[in-house]
């Protein structure tokens, strides 16, 4: 019964984390290049099984026991793209199709699909959150006048004044499982990737590939998992409570 108690815990604790995830990628609908994510949970296996011991044992032996569910990890959607619109800015660029904008920030390096830069006061070309720059793909950022126009051609080559100034890295990460979100907005990965051949879009912006009506049913069928194992819960402290009261009591 405390088993059972446990087992309902742990699946209650899943849906709670799901739950959590599909509220944060409804927040960010509206999130320019937001990458939607999902968390997945597995079965958790008994203590033989999770150290690569299993073996011939009987289903009633304890050691034969498993522990439910757990949170294996989670995935950011990566291949989705979101609706790409006209933006005013010139600074501003989508990439249609796959892949992502180099970005670095610090010493480290990022990925990112939000392609809301603006200037710096150093020429460069920095995300919305002004932290991180706009990679070439040499490795370095640009440096351009922002008193004057740039375009960037079919080839996803920025120039200006007529002068080629460096090609925007449009990559793709090597190992998917590497990557991680840092912020809302930045990927981090191992630093391994592969160029695209997707086209970068001046003066467009591409919005959250989060799609409202599949994330409230998601959020839907997450409320009624968590509920039934607290309901499970309630069932099985109703009859711990129940156990207890038929033990004797001391004279």
């Amino acid at each position: 019964m405390l088993y059972g108690l446990y087992l309902s815990t742990a699946g209650a604790k899943a849906q709670s984390y799901k739950q959590d995830v599909v509220a944060n990628n409804i927040a960010n609908v509206d999130a320019t290049g937001f990458r939607r994510q999902f968390a997945s949970a597995r079965q958790r296996l008994d203590r033989l099984g999770e150290l690569g011991q299993g073996g011939p044992l009987s289903a009633s032996d304890p050691r034969r026991i498993g522990g439910g569910v757990h949170l294996y990890r989670t995935y950011n959607d990566l291949d989705t793209q979101g609706v790409i619109k006209p933006s005013s800015s010139p600074a501003h660029m989508a990439i249609a199709g796959e892949g992502f904008f180099r970005v670095r920030r610090g010493n480290d390096t990022y990925l990112t699909r939000d392609g809301a830069f603006s200037f710096g006061n150093d020429g460069s070309l920095r995300t919305s959150d002004g932290e991180g720059v706009l990679m070439s793909k040499d490795g370095v950022p640009f440096r351009l006048d922002p008193n004057l126009p740039f375009e960037v051609t079919p080839d996803n080559q920025i120039s200006q004044n007529g002068r080629p100034v460096g090609t925007i890295a449009v990559v793709r990460p090597t190992n998917v499982a590497s990557v991680e979100r840092d912020g809302e907005n930045l990927l981090r990965y191992d630093g391994r990737d592969q160029p695209t051949d997707s086209l970068v879009k001046q003066g467009f912006l591409e919005g959250s590939n989060v799609d409202p009506v599949r994330e409230m049913t998601d959020l839907i069928e997450i409320a009624r998992a968590f509920e039934i194992n607290i309901q499970m819960i309630q069932l099985q402290s109703d009859g711990l409570s129940r156990l207890i009261d038929t033990l004797p009591r001391p004279a």
